[in-house]
């Protein structure tokens, strides 16, 4: 459907991909909700908070300074906090990390984050829309609005897909193991509640049922995950691939512009280029990025407000 409309845009009005998505841009809400919903949590925090959180003070010591932003916060975890940020169910979700969630407030502070972008950006396609019917008639018009008719439809999808059908189960998952976690550490079947992602699903069902223990394994399993880490072997087996291209290769007429960003303590890194673009440069990891703004400011003060499609919207 996208394809099909970027064609319509370039045969009846000579439009490039650029112009053409401006027709599409802030339609896809569902990743940068949280982000949204974020900027009324960071308009509660007074000056007690938003001084600690200046100083990268500890969650708990932020939380406790004011019990109505406390409250806030919590209810805002409670809300959208059953996300992964990770396919590896072994690692935190975003409920789980509120010194992550507590630093983008901060960095909405920091930044004059403005949840109203989003009434900008709709008033910027009214205006490129009224311009394409201005320069239309007849069947045209009939064609040009069916196909954004149906791009409007298409292109939220991938947003959508990745919460339902990826960080929000990996999330109910990850709640599912801990709890069972919890059960099995709290009977001395296995050391800790985290030693439950050292078992398979199997293993940790027949253990709720016969009550047997599992250290022995654990303390293997630890041991071997350990060695692993240590002896990662090398990056390919068989014909070499060849030197791997990524960003870093691009012209060297980029050199100038290209600067390398974190994203929000998350550990990944990317290139940023002088099309407001995020592009990864590690293999991908991360499940959703929905816990970010909606824009981002690169080390050098520039606003983005896109991200690759290989890594999710911002």
């Amino acid at each position: 459907m996208l394809g099909e409309f970027a064609f319509t845009c370039r045969d009846l009005l000579g439009w490039d991909e650029t112009r053409t998505f401006s027709l599409l841009c802030g339609t896809s809400t569902t990743s940068t909700e949280p982000a949204r919903a974020l900027a009324d949590v960071a308009a509660l925090a007074g000056p007690p908070v938003r001084a600690l959180l200046a100083q990268g003070a500890p969650a708990d010591e932020v939380l406790a300074v004011d019990e109505a932003f406390a409250a806030v916060f919590a209810a805002y975890l409670g809300e959208y906090g059953c996300r992964a940020l990770s396919y590896e169910l072994a690692e935190p979700s975003l409920e789980e990390r509120p010194d992550l969630v507590l630093g983008l407030v901060r960095d909405q502070l920091d930044s004059g984050f403005d949840p109203g972008t989003r009434g900008e950006l709709a008033r910027q396609r009214e205006t490129v829309a009224a311009a394409a019917h201005e320069t239309l008639g007849g069947a045209d018009v009939l064609r040009f609005e069916r196909a954004l008719e149906r791009a409007l439809m298409a292109y939220p999808v991938r947003e959508d897909n990745e919460f339902f059908t990826v960080s929000a189960p990996l999330g109910l998952l990850r709640r599912t193991a801990l709890e069972v976690g919890r059960r099995l550490a709290s009977r001395g079947q296995i050391p800790a509640v985290e030693d439950i992602f050292l078992l398979h699903p199997d293993e940790a069902r027949i253990l709720l049922a016969d009550g047997t223990s599992a250290r022995d394994v654990v303390v293997r399993r630890q041991r071997e995950h350990a060695w692993a880490l240590a002896n990662p072997g090398p990056a390919s087996y068989g014909h070499s691939p060849g030197v791997r291209v990524t960003a870093l290769d691009l012209p060297a007429v980029l050199a100038s512009t290209r600067r390398a960003v974190d994203a929000v303590d998350l550990g990944d890194r990317f290139e940023y280029l002088p099309a407001d673009m995020f592009t990864c440069t590690l293999p991908m990891r991360r499940t959703t990025w929905c816990c970010l703004p909606t824009s981002a400011t690169s080390s050098t003060g520039r606003r983005t407000v896109h991200c690759c499609s290989d890594c999710g919207p911002l």
